[in-house]
């Protein structure tokens, strides 16, 4: 298990492989409501998916889905990484979307439901903590 301290916002400091090796890090919020991780787009194509490039055309790639965000209708693609990190705990083989989150945001990724089907996660606001473990 992993304890990490609350900010305003429940977040952590994640490390992402791509199935190339290529690695990124990013500070993500925590948002176990979104269906998928996010990265951006530019990140998505770093590691591998060229078909990110294709995504807003008629006829997407194969692995092209829309999704409802707060911002309305999102096209972007899906894929698979090779790992996540957080906090020493690693989790592999995680879907993720292409999208590019407004800067006002504050964040560059999200972790979503994709990534936390996979584990045990306990907001603490008394104590300010996020835990995070592997499900068993």
């Amino acid at each position: 298990m992993t304890e990490i301290e609350l900010g305003r916002f429940p977040s952590v400091f994640a490390r992402v492989k791509g199935i190339n090796s290529k690695v990124r890090e990013y500070r993500a919020l925590i948002d176990p409501v979104y269906e998928y991780c996010v990265i951006p787009k530019g990140d998505a194509y770093l590691f591998g998916h060229s078909e990110v490039a294709f995504q807003q055309m008629t006829v997407g790639p194969p692995n092209a889905r829309t999704l409802i965000t707060g911002g309305g209708f999102n096209k972007t693609v899906v894929f698979e990484v090779g790992s996540v990190e957080i906090g020493g705990l690693f989790f592999e083989h995680v879907e993720f979307a292409a999208v590019d989150l407004p800067q006002q945001v504050g964040f560059e990724a999200v972790i979503g439901k994709s990534l936390l089907k996979h584990a045990s996660v306990t907001l603490d606001w008394e104590h300010k903590l996020l835990r995070i473990s592997k499900a068993s």
